[in-house]
């Protein structure tokens, strides 16, 4: 599972960082750690499968023999509500709680708002977001684990160059700050790679007809339509595309890369390009004889 090993990734970083503290729970009993998650609104998919994978890597961890010596964890987990502003008070509520350290969000602008606390209270935070604002610059206690909305926006654009895509279409989430970091990315560099975005499209993360979208994209003749947009418009833009009568390629970032969209797109989703790193993909990936 993806989400679970990136989860016991982030765990390891968290006690390597809070090995010597004082934090957490000191001497011989078990270290407590933090997890915000966004398990209601808009980002609950991601949010409960986060829950779930935390919740794994610690039984894991502890069935093993724990850490630092045979310390047990403990986590407690709380609820952003898929806000940014519910994000500040969850995390403030486990620092009263003594955490050591809190794996983030997976809602780009909840961990965007909990950093600079983090940095504050000198508790490492590790989100599970992408946008590049949350390590830009970099910080001494927020850490991010999948690559950045600008690495994999300039790896698409190298796809499109390659296939020949010179004429592209954009739609993003304006109220997503992970989106509007890999479009802006996007745009920035298009022009290295001979790009031209004829067509730039915006919704809200609430959105749930896209044929407007549809329709100026074909009006554009461009020759493939991307997509920044993490969650439920990413699954709904998908099902729409796919009835629209749209023949060119759908492309997603790396948002959608499990079965988070996949499952919920179902059939709709075959076809569509998605970016990828190879620790998702390889496991499934022909071998080599």
């Amino acid at each position: 599972m993806r989400m679970r090993g990136a989860l016991v990734a982030v765990l390891a970083l968290f006690l390597a960082a809070c090995g010597g503290g004082e934090s957490g729970g000191g001497g011989d009993g078990p270290i407590q750690l933090g997890q915000i998650a966004s398990l209601t609104g808009n980002y609950t998919p991601l949010g409960t499968n986060d829950e779930k994978g935390a919740a794994q890597a610690v039984e894991e961890i502890n069935a093993a023999g724990g850490v630092l010596g045979g310390r047990q964890l403990q986590i407690t987990v709380r609820d952003d509500k898929t806000q940014p502003d519910q994000a500040v008070i969850a995390y403030n509520d486990l620092v009263d709680q003594g955490v050591a350290a809190v794996v983030g969000s997976s809602f780009s602008n909840s961990s965007l708002a909990a950093i600079p606390i983090a940095e504050r209270n000198e508790i490492p935070y590790v989100s599970t977001a992408a946008a590049d604002e949350q390590v830009e610059p970099v910080q001494a206690y927020g850490f991010m684990t999948p690559p950045t909305a600008g690495a994999v926006a300039e790896q698409l654009l190298r796809y499109f160059q390659a296939s020949g895509m010179t004429r592209m279409a954009v739609a993003y989430d304006t109220q997503s700050a992970f989106a509007a970091t890999g479009w802006t990315k996007q745009k920035e560099l298009a022009g290295q790679y001979g790009i031209e975005f004829v067509a730039e499209e915006v919704f809200e993360t609430g959105t749930t007809n896209f044929s407007p979208v549809f329709t100026h994209v074909r009006e554009s003749g461009a020759q493939g339509l991307m997509v920044w947009a993490t969650g439920a418009p990413a699954v709904i833009v998908t099902k729409q595309f796919d009835t629209a009568g749209l023949d060119i390629p759908l492309v997603m970032s790396h948002a959608e890369a499990s079965t988070l969209y996949t499952e919920p797109a179902g059939p709709a989703a075959e076809g569509v390009i998605v970016a990828s790193s190879l620790a998702v993909i390889g496991p499934h990936l022909p071998t080599r004889s």
